[in-house]
């Protein structure tokens, strides 16, 4: 009985310091608006008067994941939400709607969604807020075998499969900027790499599908859920310099309200022309 007590105890102070760990994760607010820091109360204020929130993460960051949660949690206080994630694909968004309904355990729906790997650490969380919150949630991506296929052979081999239609669309708008961003990038991860010019723009044509993908998803959700705002965590490519996921959804609704979030853990990253707010350590 001692020894179950002993653990009790132990249990419940790890449990502190973990939260006290999580709670003290400070960030600022730079507003690119008024080109200065601004309180957190504020950026809530605004984020709540959206009808998108795109939120860009850089995928292995703890403090982005904080701060991401933190900020979902408290908009949702003041405004009826929808999570969208890039994290999860459209073709399993059977099955999430079937483990927030209670319909199917969590095992059962870590096995037929293809989550990530870092799931469990950075965004179950999310997941779990809005399962007990009511919230709905959405798989925003274009299935990643179907991306894959597009990088390697290009987007017309998917009109040779069929029962896919439901899971993808094509770009609406090809910006040449975003294009020149995005084989930079490409080129800084991989330097020296050969790539023939068929197979440079069939990985950019990839990335549209995915931009293209989640864009249509988040608008498809303003509609079935209208009234409510699309809080959208997504790579932080996907989002910077409003290009990716901002100029595909521009491009099917040129009146959506969106502002756009980047996380940067310090001063090292700081970009004003980056996003509407930065989020910085």
């Amino acid at each position: 009985m001692k020894k179950f007590v002993l653990l009790m105890i132990l249990l419940s102070l790890l449990s502190s310091c973990a939260k006290g760990i999580r709670d003290e994760a400070d960030y600022k607010v730079f507003s690119t608006a008024e080109y200065g820091e601004i309180p957190v109360s504020s950026l809530i204020k605004e984020l709540a008067s959206n009808d998108v929130i795109l939120i860009g993460e850089t995928h292995d960051s703890p403090f982005d994941h904080y701060v991401e949660y933190e900020l979902f949690r408290r908009v949702s206080k003041e405004r009826s939400v929808v999570l969208s994630l890039e994290m999860f694909e459209r073709d399993v968004q059977g099955v999430l709607d079937s483990y927030l309904s209670g319909e199917i355990t969590e095992d059962s729906f870590m096995r037929a969604s293809r989550p990530w790997e870092n799931y469990p650490t950075d965004y179950r969380d999310l997941v779990e807020f809005a399962k007990k919150n009511g919230i709905p949630v959405i798989a925003a991506n274009i299935p990643r075998n179907l991306a894959s296929l597009v990088s390697k052979h290009g987007p017309d081999t998917l009109n040779s499969i069929s029962d896919i239609k439901d899971f993808f669309v094509k770009p609406f708008s090809t910006p040449d900027d975003y294009k020149q961003r995005f084989l930079d990038f490409f080129s800084m991860l991989v330097p020296g790499m050969p790539m023939s010019a068929m197979s440079q723009e069939n990985m950019f044509v990839s990335q549209l599908f995915k931009d293209a993908t989640m864009a249509f998803s988040i608008n498809k959700s303003l509609s079935e859920y209208p009234g409510r705002l699309v809080f959208m965590v997504c790579g932080e490519f996907h989002s910077d310099y409003h290009q990716g996921i901002y100029e595909q959804l521009k491009a099917i609704k040129p009146d959506i309200k969106i502002t756009t979030l980047s996380i940067s853990v310090d001063s090292a990253d700081f970009d004003p022309l980056k996003a509407d707010y930065l989020i910085l350590k």
